[in-house]
């Protein structure tokens, strides 16, 4: 007979926590070609194709396995009218966006 618990009831669970570093970004970055996924790195306002491995997505972060060392700036949006080598300037986000 299978155990059942009813409404009221008192169990004990035991939860496992996995605690890591990794490299994340807003999976608004992301870009997905041919090649494979990749995210538009800016460095001295150029932004530069950089192909990255996504090991998992959380909410609305991506978990970056391979490609990014972290602390790198990503491109978030306005991804259709930049190319590789495009001269972009960076802006903070508004409020609520």
């Amino acid at each position: 007979m299978d155990e059942l618990s009813c409404p009221g009831t008192l169990v004990t669970v035991q939860l496992t926590f996995r605690e890591e570093e990794a490299v994340t970004v807003p999976s608004t970055a992301l870009q997905v070609s041919q090649s494979g996924s990749f995210v538009f790195v800016v460095k001295d306002g150029i932004a530069k194709v950089q192909p990255v491995k996504v090991a998992r997505v959380m909410d609305a972060q991506s978990i970056i396995e391979t490609g990014l060392e972290g602390g790198e700036l990503v491109v978030t949006e306005g991804h259709i009218q930049i190319i590789n080598g495009s001269r972009v300037s960076a802006r903070e986000t508004k409020a609520g966006s």
